[in-house]
């Protein structure tokens, strides 16, 4: 189907008992952007909680981009969803409080669960008044296939399903009952999802689209340093935990005169107690993904340790805590993983360990000496800021979606290029997101 240019209507969402959901223009919508304003709307885990759902991270920093560029963003996130539950569960009632404190302009629609002619209803009406409709996968499968169904009947829209996960690899018949091709394009986070989706679903229109870091948020701070090595990453799944114990449990144990500290949730209680106990390492739970840079400015170092699948069969995929750590000029050290796409180098941006032997002595190095970690810091962060913020992936979709709509002519077959520098509007610059009568968190 061909798809109409954005702006058809209105410019920006209007308040009604369809949509329900007003966003307000942007205060630096003056800055240059080759794309028309849009009015993009995000379906969404959550917004408000990053417990055990890292894709939180990113959807932040995309919004924050969205909203510098001049486009209207409402993020929507269902109500009693997993990852905020646990939350609560874990932190008490007041954890969204915490959220609403760091990011004063970002508010979510929380709406009830819906099914059948209810959820039909619903999306049209928010269709109806949208240009882009990014639905991330974490998401029920009802309203994912619902807006693959429905966006077809709305010519100004642009339907996106953003995967930043492996079912495609570990559960294909349970991607393939999302009906995916209904989207107008798929991006993944992998470019090995990437060739998935090309080759086992014949999937037209897929690209690669990286997870990056927020510079406004994730950037150098000078505090005290508390400990050498920290490791922030959740445990569970069995796709690490002995890489787990080889590369950060046994190495601290190993360097008494040394501080580690951890990070995450699900670690269960044994191994709580084992690193109490036995390795030394101070265990912290979770921690907001926003406190992050002042975790990272009071460490050393810190390690990252790639799951199973992405040593294996997933090549080329980074966790976003590997853009992060590099964006707030920490030095990493890194167990090896295949970059593909040539987004780092290996050696100058991070470093890289094959053994435990290497990875202690590696350690041994940075604690001792400040002056490769300021360079390794310093030659991370300016990666980062050249090639790997939220604001290039955040116009790299948006070429997507110029891409998709036919203002552009580039092979669907390869994502477009990522964009160049820019300077960063200050943190704190960001729209109002999704404020509505829905409800608000």
């Amino acid at each position: 189907m061909t798809k109409f240019p954005a702006g058809a209507a209105s410019s920006a969402f209007t308040s009604g008992a369809a949509s329900s959901a007003i966003t307000i223009a942007h205060p630096h919508s003056a800055v240059r952007t080759p794309y028309a304003p849009q009015r993009v709307v995000i379906f969404g885990q959550s917004l408000i909680s990053d417990w055990n759902h890292g894709n939180a991270h990113f959807l932040r920093g995309l919004i924050r981009a969205l909203g510098q560029l001049g486009h209207a963003v409402t993020f929507y996130e269902q109500m009693g969803n997993w990852s905020l539950t646990q939350l609560i569960a874990e932190q008490g009632p007041g954890a969204p409080a915490a959220f609403e404190a760091a990011f004063p302009d970002m508010r979510p629609v929380l709406y009830p669960p819906r099914s059948g002619a209810a959820l039909d209803e619903w999306l049209r009406g928010i269709l109806a008044t949208s240009d882009v409709v990014l639905v991330h996968e974490w998401n029920e499968p009802e309203l994912i296939r619902a807006v693959g169904r429905l966006g077809s009947d709305y010519p100004q829209v642009i339907t996106l399903f953003h995967d930043t996960h492996y079912r495609a690899y570990s559960e294909p018949a349970m991607m393939r009952a999302l009906d995916l091709e209904r989207y107008d394009a798929v991006l993944a986070f992998s470019p090995s999802i990437t060739e998935i989706y090309r080759r086992d679903f014949d999937l037209p229109h897929v690209y690669t689209v990286h997870e990056a870091a927020d510079p406004d948020l994730f950037r150098p701070l000078d505090r005290p340093k508390q400990q050498d090595v920290v490791f922030v990453g959740n445990w569970g799944d069995q796709d690490r935990n002995e890489a787990m114990r080889e590369y950060v449990f046994e190495p601290s144990a190993a360097l008494p005169d040394l501080r580690f500290a951890l990070y995450g949730v699900r670690y269960d209680a044994a191994t709580q107690q084992a690193m109490r106990d036995y390795y030394r390492i101070d265990y912290r739970g979770w921690a907001a993904n926003y406190t992050a840079p002042e975790i990272y400015a009071a460490s050393k170092m810190s390690l990252h340790i790639p799951r199973g699948q992405y040593t294996t069969a997933l090549y080329g995929t980074p966790t976003i805590r590997v853009f992060e750590v590099l964006a707030c000029g920490l030095p990493l050290i890194s167990l090896p993983w295949a970059d593909t796409d040539g987004l780092f180098t290996a050696g100058q941006d991070y470093l890289v360990v094959a053994d435990q032997a290497a990875m202690i002595a590696a350690i041994c190095r940075l604690a001792a000496d400040s002056t490769e970690r300021a360079q390794l810091g310093a030659q991370a962060r300016a990666t980062i800021l050249a090639r790997h913020t939220c604001r290039h992936r955040t116009e790299q979709i948006l070429s997507i979606v110029a891409t998709l709509r036919g203002v552009a002519q580039l092979d669907p077959a390869a994502a477009p290029t990522e964009e160049g520098d820019f300077t960063a509007p200050p943190f704190g610059s960001l729209p109002s997101v999704g404020v509505g009568s829905e409800a608000r968190a």
